[in-house]
C-alpha cells in the first residue's frame, strides 16, 4: 500500500526528507574538519565583527568569509597553516599582533587554534552548506529484510532501524491503522462504516502481516485512505498548517484590531488542498496570481498571502511606516514558509551567521514592493450565477433597443457631439495645505487626495491652495476610485461608497482689507443620483430611533442640512467607480488677482464606532473650477466622458456600447425598457471583500533601509536573489512574477526542504 498525506504534485518528491536526514549525519572523528560546523562558528564569534560581510565595521578590507579574499591577503595560505597569516595572529604573544585584540574581550582557545589549523591544513575548504545544494533523488539503502519495505521511505527507515539493531514495531491492526489515518489526513475519527470497512473477521487482532487475508485488508485500508483524502474535511485538516505559516487573521492586528473579510482566501488555500494543487503552483499564485495572463477571482483572492500582515488603522499611524513593516512580514514569511529561511536578521543588517546580506535582503523586497494593497469584491459561485444573469439580461435589452435602431450609431453620435460642446474646460486646484489629523492625506501628482490610515465616522476637512483665480463659475468635485481603497472606492466606507453632507468653497483675496467669499451654491448636477433613503445599520446613529439622517441625490450636499447627503452608493454593481458633481454659484465668482480657495467637505453620516469599520467617507477626490459662462444642465457618466473626445472612426465596439448605455437613458421611447434595466440593477447580488495585492502601475523605487528604518533610505536597489541560493530567472515577466517563479525554480536548495519537512 502506498499514500501520500498531502500531494502537491510533482515538484517537491517526499524523497527530499530522507536526503535532508541523511546529509545532516554526525562527523565521526579524524573526518576532514567541518567548516559550516566548527570553523564558521569560531570565525564569526572571534573575527567576522571587522572582518566579515557587514561593510560598515570592515577593516583593512579583509573578509574572513571569502576564501579568495582571505588567500589573496594571505590570512590563509591551504595546506599551510604555519605560512598563514591568521594561524600566526591568533597564535601571537605579543599584544599588538594578537587577534582578536585583547580590547576585544575575546579570545581564541587552545582548541579552537587546533581546529583552525587542522582545518588549514585540510587545504581549508569554504565548504558550502548542505542545504544549500539542490537536493537529488538519492538511491535507496541495502536492508536486510527486503520484504518488509512497502515504499521508499521504508526503505530509509529500516536502514536506520537495522544499523541500530533494532526491528520494526508490529504491524497495527486494521482498525486501529484506520484511526491514525483518520486523525492524519481529515483530523477526525473514522466512521463507524469506515471501521467495519477495514475489520477482518471477528478479531481485532487479525492483519494483513498475520498471513491472514492481506489483499481484502489491503484494498479495504486503500478504499478507506481514497474516502478520507476526497472528504472536504481533507483541505480543511491539511490548510490549518499553511494558514499558521501564513498569518491568517481575520481581523487586522495592533490596538484597534479591527474585524476584516479575508475568508475567501482561507477558503482558497482548503480548496487548493482539496484539488491538489501542485506545490509551484500553490505559491506562484499566493504571490503573484494577480499578475498571470487572464488573471481570474481565484487566482487573485490566492494574492490574500501578501495581504494577511496586520494593518494599522491607529490615528497617530504613519501610512508608508505600516506599509514598510507590511513589506517585512512578507519578506518573513515568505521566508519562514517557502524558503525555510530566517531572513529577519538581513533588515537591519549583514548577520554573522545567516547567508543573506542586507542589501540582498532589500533585492527581494524590490521584488515584491510595487504592489497596492487593495480590496476587491468577491463572489460565491452563486452569485456569479446571478451577477452573469442581470448582465446577459441588460445585454439582451440593449442589444434588442440596438437591433431596433439602425441608426443607433449616427444618433449617439450626434448625441456625443452635442454633449462634447458642452463641456466646461475644467482647472484642477492642487492643495498645498492639508489637514494633520489622525486621518492622513495624501496629495497625488494628478491633484487628488486619497484618505489614508485613521477613518473617523465624521469629520470636516480643509484643503486649501493659494492661486490667481480670475473668474469662477462653477466648482467640480470628483469622487474618484483608487486601488487601495475598499472594492476600489471611491469612498472609504465597507461598501467602497462615501456620503458628502455638506461641500463648501471658502475664497480668501490676499489683496489687503478683501473680505471672504463664502461661495453659495444654488444648483449642481451629478453623474449618480440615488433616490431618497435610510442609512444602511452599519453608519447609524447608538440609538437608531434619534437617527433620522438620509442620503440622496447632489442636491443633498448644498442643502445647508446637516442631516442629508449626497452619496455615491448606487447599489452592488454600479457603486465602485469613479463619479463626480459640478456644484454651480448664485452668480460667477470674480477675484481680480491672487486668492486662496478652501474647499470643506463635511462628512457627517458615519456610524458611532469607527473602531467598527462604520465610517461612510469619500476616499479620494478632486477639486477644479472653471470660468466657461455655460454650465450643462445635465452629465454622464464619469468613466463614459473621456470617449466624448474621440472620434467616432477610432471609436472600439466597447466604447460605442458605453456611449449608447448613457445616450438611451435621455431617450423617451426607451423608458420602458429604461425602467427594466433599472429593475434588473436591484437584482445584483450583494458581496463580500477580500484583501488583495494589485500591481502599481509604475515600480516602486527601492532603497536599502539603514538599520530598517523606513526613514533612512540607502542606495538604490533593484528586484534580485541571494547569491547563496539558486539564480533569479530573466523574462518580460513582472518582478514579482519572477520572483514567485524563482521560488519554486526547480533548482532552488531550499524550497523542496521547506516543504516537505514542514508536511
Amino acid at each position: 500500500m502506498r499514500f501520500s498525506p498531502v500531494s502537491f504534485g510533482p515538484t517537491i518528491p517526499t524523497i527530499c526528507l530522507a536526503a535532508s536526514m541523511i546529509a545532516g549525519s554526525i562527523l565521526q572523528a579524524g573526518e576532514p574538519v567541518d567548516f559550516n560546523r566548527e570553523v564558521r562558528t569560531i570565525l564569526s564569534d572571534n573575527c567576522f565583527l571587522c572582518h566579515g560581510p557587514d561593510e560598515e565595521a570592515r577593516e583593512a578590507g579583509l573578509r574572513l568569509d571569502d576564501r579568495d579574499e582571505a588567500i589573496d591577503f594571505m590570512a590563509i595560505v591551504p595546506g599551510s597553516p604555519e605560512e598563514s597569516g591568521l594561524i600566526a595572529r591568533i597564535t601571537s604573544d605579543d599584544p599588538d599582533l594578537v587577534m582578536p585584540p585583547p580590547s576585544s574581550g575575546k579570545s581564541i582557545s587552545s582548541e579552537e587554534a587546533e581546529t583552525l589549523t587542522r582545518w588549514i591544513a585540510q587545504d581549508a575548504h569554504y565548504d558550502e552548506h548542505w542545504a544549500f545544494v539542490v537536493p537529488r533523488r538519492p538511491d535507496l539503502p541495502t536492508v536486510k529484510n527486503t520484504q518488509w519495505p512497502r515504499n521508499e521511505i521504508d526503505s530509509f527507515v529500516l536502514a536506520r532501524l537495522e544499523a541500530e539493531s533494532l526491528a520494526p514495531s508490529p504491524p497495527a491492526a486494521p482498525e486501529t491503522l484506520a484511526r491514525r489515518l483518520s486523525l492524519d489526513l481529515v483530523g477526525l475519527p473514522p466512521s463507524l462504516d469506515q471501521l467495519d470497512q477495514v475489520a477482518v473477521s471477528d478479531s481485532s487482532e487479525i492483519s494483513a502481516h498475520d498471513g491472514h487475508d492481506a489483499s481484502a485488508v489491503d484494498a479495504a485500508m486503500e478504499d478507506v485512505i481514497d474516502q478520507l483524502i476526497e472528504s472536504p474535511h481533507f483541505g480543511e485538516r491539511w490548510a490549518r498548517w499553511w494558514l499558521d505559516a501564513a498569518r491568517y487573521s481575520d481581523s487586522a492586528g495592533y490596538e484597534k484590531d479591527m474585524q476584516r473579510s479575508v475568508w475567501f482566501y482561507r477558503d482558497w488555500v482548503i480548496d487548493a488542498m482539496n484539488r491538489d494543487m501542485p506545490y509551484d503552483q500553490f505559491v506562484i499564485e499566493q504571490i503573484a496570481g494577480d499578475l498571470i495572463s487572464g488573471a481570474t477571482q481565484s487566482q487573485r483572492v490566492a494574492t490574500g498571502f501578501l495581504r494577511n500582515s496586520m494593518t494599522n488603522e491607529e490615528g497617530g499611524a504613519d501610512p508608508e511606516q505600516f506599509r514598510v513593516e507590511g513589506m517585512f512580514d512578507r519578506i518573513d514569511a515568505i521566508g519562514k514558509a517557502v524558503l525555510g529561511i530566517t531572513a529577519q536578521c538581513a533588515q537591519c543588517h549583514t548577520h554573522k551567521y545567516d547567508p543573506i546580506s542586507h542589501a540582498e535582503y532589500y533585492e527581494m523586497f524590490a521584488a515584491l514592493n510595487s504592489f497596492h494593497e487593495g480590496c476587491i469584491s468577491v463572489y460565491t459561485p452563486d452569485q456569479a450565477r446571478r451577477r452573469d444573469e442581470t448582465m446577459t439580461s441588460i445585454t439582451r435589452i440593449e442589444d434588442g433597443l440596438r437591433a431596433a435602431t439602425p441608426d443607433w450609431k449616427e444618433r449617439v453620435d450626434d448625441w456625443a457631439d452635442s454633449m462634447a460642446a458642452e463641456l466646461p474646460v475644467w482647472q484642477v486646484m492642487k492643495p498645498t495645505t492639508v489637514p494633520f489629523q489622525g486621518q492622513k492625506f495624501e496629495v497625488l501628482p494628478d491633484g487628488s487626495i486619497v484618505s489614508e490610515s485613521y477613518a473617523p465616522t465624521v469629520s470636516a476637512d480643509d484643503f486649501s491652495l493659494t492661486t490667481h483665480v480670475g473668474t469662477i463659475s462653477a466648482v467640480r468635485l470628483e469622487a474618484l476610485a483608487h486601488p487601495q481603497l475598499p472594492r476600489g472606492g471611491p469612498g472609504r466606507s465597507i461598501d467602497g461608497t462615501g456620503a458628502l453632507s455638506e461641500f463648501k468653497v471658502k475664497i480668501q483675496p490676499t489683496a489687503k482689507d478683501a473680505p471672504a467669499i463664502d461661495v453659495k451654491f444654488v444648483r449642481a448636477i451629478a453623474d449618480v443620483n440615488p433616490s431618497v433613503r435610510e442609512l444602511k445599520p452599519q453608519y447609524r446613529r447608538r440609538d437608531p430611533s434619534k437617527d433620522h439622517r438620509k442620503v440622496g441625490p447632489i442636491e443633498f450636499a448644498f442643502d445647508g442640512n446637516a442631516e442629508t447627503a449626497w452619496t455615491t452608493d448606487f447599489g452592488p454593481g454600479r457603486s465602485n467607480q469613479s463619479r463626480h458633481a459640478v456644484f454651480v454659484p448664485e452668480s460667477p465668482i470674480v477675484v481680480d488677482g491672487e486668492a486662496t480657495l478652501t474647499f470643506t467637505l463635511v462628512q457627517k453620516h458615519g456610524g458611532w464606532n469607527s473602531d467598527d469599520n462604520q465610517n461612510f467617507l469619500m476616499g479620494r477626490y478632486r477639486f477644479s473650477i472653471t470660468d466657461d459662462e455655460s454650465i450643462p444642465q445635465s452629465t454622464i457618466n464619469t468613466s463614459t466622458l473621456p470617449i466624448l473626445a474621440i472620434p467616432a472612426s477610432e471609436r472600439s465596439e466597447l466604447q460605442w456600447k458605453a456611449l449608447f448605455s448613457q445616450w438611451r437613458l435621455s431617450q423617451e421611447s426607451f423608458a420602458k425598457e429604461n425602467a427594466e434595466i433599472e429593475s434588473l440593477w436591484h437584482q445584483y447580488p450583494e458581496t463580500t471583500t477580500q484583501l488583495v495585492a494589485i500591481a502599481t502601475e509604475q515600480p516602486r523605487e527601492t532603497f536599502v533601509l539603514r538599520r530598517g528604518d523606513f526613514l533612512s533610505p540607502a542606495e538604490r536597489v533593484t528586484p534580485g536573489a541571494p547569491e547563496f541560493l539558486n539564480s533569479m530567472p530573466e523574462s518580460n515577466e513582472p518582478d514579482r512574477l519572477r520572483f514567485a517563479r524563482w521560488l519554486v525554480s526547480k533548482d532552488s536548495p531550499t524550497t523542496p526542504r521547506a516543504i516537505v519537512n514542514r508536511v
